[in-house]
């Protein structure tokens, strides 16, 4: 295990009162400030430590000492330099807080430990004896789950809790939604989640909706997948900016089937905004749309029959399979969406290259 070296740049070695008065007040729990005198304690004595042997100086878990060290940086007390190997720890002079006291950072919104720290039993044992709130979590997970959890499944638990700070209701939640799931799988959404800060009852049900409207999209397509994250993109649009009517997202879905025989959602794409610019937000005006522009179509033919036809006869033209050809008719927005695809599919190339 590698020694933490401590740098300070104050000439005095006791603790001023601006952090007896300010800072540890508001500190999440007694275990920072004491990491940070204990560390202020080592620094001015030249002594180096690691954080497993603060941990088991005050009888906790590593990741709890990490945790305090990055929130006294984010306090701006402290620099945490170096590297893994030889990681520093820097002491900054203490600046009062003054009118602009911040809140204290809630617990699930302090920066984690960038890798997960391994919980022993024993480890695990201590937080839920010491913490009521980790203690009824594992009962809960078993309630939820139905079933004993493992050594492993209780690990992985409490990392939740404690590694990537979110909330037990949020955990609870979570184990309610991927309960079927193996707990590697559920370890990666919880990951997922922290890092997205999806911490809340109410971002969670935000998080699920917006799931389930990709699913129901892809099925729209006749497909069993999660979006790619170009196509989560082009969707997001739909719903949020646009806020097209799922009706109408299936019905330009069912017009790019037609034409595309897939889910070419950057066909879909350029339908939608095609309908969108044009003011279309029901199927009714999409209907109508359709009508003027197959009236348009049809008087262009009957114009080109009198204007065309007729000069090319009077040269003696003669009628063969060539000049016989009709050509396809594409709506509006069917051009637009196959301009949007061939712009998607030379971009596709040139990433390639």
């Amino acid at each position: 295990m590698s020694k933490i070296s401590f740098r300070i740049n104050t000439t005095y070695t006791s603790i001023e009162n601006i952090f007896i008065d300010e800072y540890m007040p508001k500190a999440p729990a007694p275990l920072y400030s004491l990491v940070y005198i204990y560390g202020l304690r080592c620094a001015c004595a030249g002594i180096q430590v690691d954080n497993k042997e603060i941990a088991e100086k005050f009888s906790v878990i590593e990741s709890d000492v990490v945790n305090a060290w990055v929130y006294w940086k984010d306090r701006g007390l402290v620099l945490l330099l170096g590297n893994k190997e030889k990681p520093v720890v820097e002491f900054l002079p203490v600046k009062s807080l003054g009118d602009n006291i911040k809140e204290t950072v809630p617990r699930n919104k302090i920066k984690q430990l960038a890798t997960k720290p391994t919980y022993k039993p024993t480890d695990v044992a201590d937080l839920m004896a010491n913490n009521k709130e980790i203690e009824q979590l594992v009962k809960m997970a078993e309630a939820t789950m139905g079933k004993i959890l493992t050594q492993n499944d209780t690990q992985a638990i409490v990392s939740f809790y404690d590694w990537m700070g979110l909330p037990a209701d949020v955990i609870t939640m979570l184990l309610s939604y991927y309960k079927d799931k193996p707990m590697g799988y559920i370890e990666k959404v919880a990951i997922d989640w922290s890092e997205k800060e999806i911490d809340t009852i109410e971002k969670v049900d935000k998080y699920m909706s917006r799931r389930k409207d990709y699913s129901k999209i892809m099925g729209y397509y006749g497909v069993d997948r999660k979006p790619t994250e170009k196509e989560e993109k082009l969707i997001r649009i739909w719903l949020d900016e646009y806020k097209t009517p799922f009706e109408l997202i299936k019905e330009a879905c069912q017009r790019t089937i037609e034409k595309t025989n897939g889910p070419a959602v950057g066909y879909t794409n350029g339908i939608l905004k095609n309908w969108y610019e044009n003011g279309i937000n029901s199927i009714e005006a999409v209907e109508q749309m359709d009508k003027q522009f197959n009236s348009k179509i049809e008087n262009n033919e009957n114009n080109k029959s009198v204007k065309i036809v007729k000069p090319y006869a009077e040269k003696g033209v003669m009628n063969n399979s060539f000049n016989n050809f009709t050509q396809k008719i594409y709506t509006n927005e069917e051009l637009l969406a196959r301009a949007a695809e061939k712009n998607k599919q030379r971009r596709d190339k040139l990433g390639e290259k």
